[in-house]
């Protein structure tokens, strides 16, 4: 056995946002000395951008062409929204049985605290040049144009996100035939269990990251990036909102 081999394991535990891109960007860029033998991505995440997620699925896939190594993704309790993207993205696929697989759509809030405001007999000075730069400007009434600009950028991304599962998802069915019915029957169930997901193909195997590598890679160490750990659901927040 040569003893540089490793596995690398990536703890996707955090919303997907442009912070998360950055750090698995770092991680991944500054691995060197070390041969990695197999990439295996633990997803426990709720989703987040769109955008981030295709970023992320790039990052993963660059690295094991240049490693010449499978990418393994593995689901945890919850895979929702965004998420999708990346455990869709691997080699081979594999989630516990009450693993919960999807949640494909996407919401928005619309503040309005102007009547508070009134009350309270605040002042409030909006300053804006651009025609959109007080879109969805919480300290006056909400607009119908604001809802239905909110409406269809959800609407957009959960499109984008599903173009993006099924060309992911497209190499693992017989024919397409058989690919609009599985895909259709995921989106429209909108949560799987990790087996119902391996009956309509998403999933290859049912099982656990710690089974499945003790099993395969047997006494080869892991170089384990952003291990689990309580997450601050104050910065959790703040980190979609900024994303």
């Amino acid at each position: 056995m040569n003893l540089l081999n490793r596995i690398i394991r990536i703890n996707i535990h955090r919303p997907i946002t442009s912070k998360l891109t950055q750090l698995i960007r770092n991680q991944l860029e500054n691995f060197s000395f070390y041969q990695a033998k197999v990439l295996a991505v633990q997803i426990d995440c709720q989703g987040g951008s769109v955008v981030q997620a295709k970023q992320i699925q790039y990052l993963l896939q660059k690295f094991a062409q240049k490693q010449k190594l499978p990418i393994l993704c593995f689901a945890g309790a919850q895979v929702y929204n965004s998420a999708n993207i990346i455990l869709s993205c691997a080699d081979k696929i594999i989630a516990a049985n009450n693993s919960e697989i999807g949640d494909y759509t996407f919401s928005g809030q619309l503040w309005n605290i102007s009547e508070l405001i009134k009350k309270e007999n605040l002042e409030v000075i909006n300053l804006s040049h651009g025609k959109y730069k007080d879109r969805l400007n919480p300290f006056q009434p909400y607009k119908e144009t604001d809802k239905e600009w909110l409406n269809n950028m959800m609407k957009n991304n959960e499109i984008e996100l599903k173009k993006k599962i099924t060309s992911n998802l497209s190499k693992r069915f017989i024919n397409h035939h058989e690919q609009t019915d599985c895909l259709d029957e995921a989106f429209k169930s909108s949560i799987l269990t990790g087996y119902q997901a391996q009956k309509l193909k998403i999933v290859d195997e049912i099982g656990t990251i710690d089974e499945y590598l003790q099993s395969n890679y047997k006494n080869m160490k892991t170089i384990e990036f952003f291990k689990p750990q309580a997450y601050n659901i104050q910065q959790e927040i703040i980190e979609k909102l900024i994303s």
